[in-house]
C-alpha cells in the first residue's frame, strides 16, 4: 500500500506483480522496468523477475486510512491466466471488508473477467452473481489504446459491477465512439508517459471529452503525455459518484 502518483486514485494496492506483452500498450510498460530493478528486494523469480507473484506481505498489511480511491494491482493484470480462483478470492474479501473504500480494477483481458469472477460458485459471497449481486464498492475498467481494441468494452459491458469504465491510455490513435460507450460510468484518456512516449493527437483526446460530455459521462483527462509538455492541461477531471453513499 502506498500514496499513489496516478491522479486519478488515491492510494495503489499490491497484492500480486508480474504480467506479459498483451497490446500495443504495453510496449513501453512501466511495472516491468520496476520489477526487474526492484527483483532481488522484493524478491521476485531470478529467471523471469516480471512473472505473475503473490506478495503475502504486501497483502496483509494494507493502510487504507480515510475512505479513499484504491487502485489494486497497479504493477499486474489482476485477470492473467496466471492469477489463480483461490488468490483471486482473497483479494475480493479484502475488498469487500473494506466496504468504505472504493477499489478499482483495470484490466487488459476483460474476456476472462467473467469466469475468474462469477464463473465459480461457492461460499465465496463476493461470487453471489446468479441473484444480480455485486461488490457495491469495486469498479471494473478496460485498457483500449487503439480502435481495434475496441471488442473489450463489449466484453466489460457483460460484467455486472458497480461501476464500468474504460482507460483509454496511453492513447495511440483516434477512437471511434460506440453505442456500448454510452453506458459507461467513466472515461480516463491520456498521451503515453515515460522513455520513447508515442505521440498523442489532442483531437483524439478532445473527441472522447466531448463524446463524455455529450451523453453525461464523467470525464478525467491525465495528461497529453511526455511528447506534449508544454500544452497546458484545461481538460475536465471528473470522477463518478458511488450509489450507496454519494462517494
Amino acid at each position: 500500500m502506498s500514496a499513489s502518483k496516478i491522479p486519478w486514485c488515491d492510494k495503489t494496492w499490491s497484492p500480486f506483480t508480474g504480467c506479459n506483452h498483451c497490446s500495443p500498450g504495453c510496449d513501453h510498460c512501466y511495472a516491468k522496468v520496476l520489477c526487474w530493478r526492484f527483483a532481488v528486494k522484493w524478491k521476485l523469480p531470478a529467471k523471469n523477475p516480471f512473472a505473475v507473484t503473490w506478495h503475502q506481505d504486501w497483502f496483509d498489511r494494507p493502510d487504507f486510512g480515510k475512505p479513499c480511491r484504491v487502485f489494486v494491482g497497479p504493477m499486474t493484470d489482476l485477470f492473467h491466466p496466471d492469477v489463480s480462483t483461490e488468490l483471486l478470492d482473497m483479494v475480493l474479501k479484502k475488498i469487500a471488508y473494506y466496504k468504505e473504500h472504493t477499489f478499482i480494477v483495470l484490466t487488459k483481458r476483460p474476456e476472462l473477467m467473467e469466469d475468474k469472477i462469477y464463473g465459480v460458485m461457492g461460499e465465496n459471497f463476493s461470487r453471489e452473481l446468479g441473484g444480480g449481486d455485486y461488490l457495491p464498492n469495486l469498479w471494473f475498467g478496460v485498457s483500449v489504446c487503439a480502435q481495434d481494441e475496441i471488442w473489450k468494452i463489449s466484453k466489460l459491458m457483460e460484467i455486472t459491477a458497480a461501476k464500468r469504465f474504460v482507460s483509454f491510455e496511453p492513447l495511440l490513435g483516434r477512437i471511434q465512439p460506440t453505442p456500448e460507450m454510452k453506458k459507461l460510468d467513466w472515461i480516463i484518456a491520456g498521451g503515453e508517459t515515460g522513455p520513447g512516449a508515442r505521440e498523442c493527437d489532442t483531437a483524439w483526446i478532445s473527441r472522447l471529452a466531448e463524446f463524455g460530455q455529450e451523453n453525461k459521462i464523467p470525464f478525467f483527462f491525465k495528461g497529453w503525455g511526455s511528447r506534449q509538455k508544454s500544452r497546458p492541461w484545461t481538460l475536465p477531471r471528473q470522477f463518478p459518484k458511488r450509489k450507496d453513499d454519494g462517494k
